[in-house]
């Protein structure tokens, strides 16, 4: 018999940036969201990119 192992993990949205750039469809409709993933062990952060024009995170450009 095989047992299964359960993990609660929580996401939190932290904060969202419009506007950055896709390479793929050529426009200005990126976005990055900055999440906070809580689960017993701990925290960490992270950023996720997502372009809303071809719903996808390839080609968004996040500029330093």
């Amino acid at each position: 018999m095989d047992h299964a192992r359960v993990v609660s993990v929580r996401i939190e949205h932290l904060e969202h940036e419009h506007g950055l750039w896709c390479n793929t469809c050529m426009l200005s409709t990126g976005m990055r969201f900055t999440v906070a993933v809580i689960s017993r062990s701990g925290m960490h952060l992270q950023d996720r990119l997502w372009c809303y024009e071809h719903e996808g995170s390839r080609g968004v450009v996040v500029e330093s």
